[in-house]
């Protein structure tokens, strides 16, 4: 019963993060222009679409920087398909919940190392280990947003004002500065990245281990407050 409860909180994604309403208006003005036959899993299942392009945009970029427009756009479309994916379900009442669930977050996990290898691509040799950092960083976060789940029954997407969209919006301006400027910048840009990442990894799971901790002590104190009535 639980379980199921938790699912059906997670219809709405908890947190707040800077393209939220530009999103909700985008979602608004797309969804009646949606065809009758596109259905919640033609969306999730499309990022499989993503990743390929994303991928040939990373590995055509070695002989030709400017084919990482192909690689943006791989990354715009999961964007839009991946906002839309649950909008549609819920209008149609499609039920895919928990498909929805495990497909959409694994999906997205394959999706990060598309963008992950696609860079590898484009790294030169000696840092090409701060990519494997990158990518165990990241994969700590999704852990960590399904443990907080897991704890809470609140699925929160973002923190701090930064979520999945803020992560894309960076992906596309990286490229676009690598396509207009030198690709000597990438390795400084790639670093700045990591300490980034780093940094919001750690300030998420300060202010989760907190959250957690206090309700903790609520429930431990309201337990002894009906055991002293008790007694």
């Amino acid at each position: 019963m639980l379980f199921k409860k938790r699912f059906n909180k997670f219809a709405d994604k908890r947190g707040t993060w800077m393209l939220k309403a530009f999103e909700d208006a985008l979602v608004a003005r797309l969804m009646p222009h949606l065809p009758p036959w596109l259905e919640t899993y033609h969306l999730t299942l499309s990022t499989l679409f993503w990743i390929v392009l994303i991928l040939l945009g990373g590995y055509l970029a070695t002989q030709n920087i400017n084919y990482l427009w192909i690689m943006s756009a791989g990354v715009i479309g999961q964007y839009i398909t991946d906002r839309l994916d649950g909008e549609v379900g819920r209008a149609k009442n499609t039920g895919l919940i928990k498909w929805g669930f495990y497909m959409d977050h694994f999906l997205d996990y394959l999706f990060l190392c598309a963008i992950v290898i696609s860079y590898w691509f484009l790294t030169p040799y000696e840092y090409k280990y701060i990519l494997f950092v990158v990518l165990g960083i990241s994969a700590a976060y999704f852990v960590h947003i399904i443990l907080y789940f897991g704890v809470t029954g609140q699925f929160e997407v973002a923190s701090e004002g930064l979520g999945p969209s803020e992560f894309r919006v960076m992906v596309i301006a990286l490229n676009t500065m690598l396509i207009y400027l030198d690709r000597i910048i990438f390795v400084p840009l790639l670093l700045i990245f990591f300490g980034g990442n780093v940094f919001y990894l750690i300030m998420s799971i300060y202010r989760t281990q907190k959250k957690i901790w206090n309700l903790d002590m609520r429930t431990k104190h309201e337990q002894e407050k009906r055991s002293y009535r008790v007694h």
